[in-house]
């Protein structure tokens, strides 16, 4: 099931952006984005903008990051010390 910030323009956005992203870098690791390449239209850490076209296993491997460093901070938060069980 797809997001809803995938939805409705994003694709068509991504579709006319796309013939112009070949041969332009990518902005995560500047390598030229080339014909037969899977692209993908990245978008600001809140989905209020578009950054623009990149690899797709760049613009995924930064979501995979982020989605993990955002996880470890859920557990350490679930496990941090409550401190001594009683006062003495």
């Amino acid at each position: 099931m797809a997001l809803a910030k995938y939805n409705g323009a994003h694709p068509k956005i991504r579709a006319a952006l796309l013939a112009s992203a070949i041969g332009q870098p990518c902005h995560f690791c500047g390598k030229p984005m080339l014909p037969g390449q899977r692209l993908d239209l990245d978008h600001t850490v809140d989905g209020s903008a578009y950054r623009g076209m990149a690899h797709m296993t760049c613009n995924r491997r930064d979501g995979g990051k982020r989605g993990r460093a955002a996880q470890l901070r859920s557990q350490r938060a679930a496990h941090a010390d409550p401190g001594p069980s009683r006062t003495w």
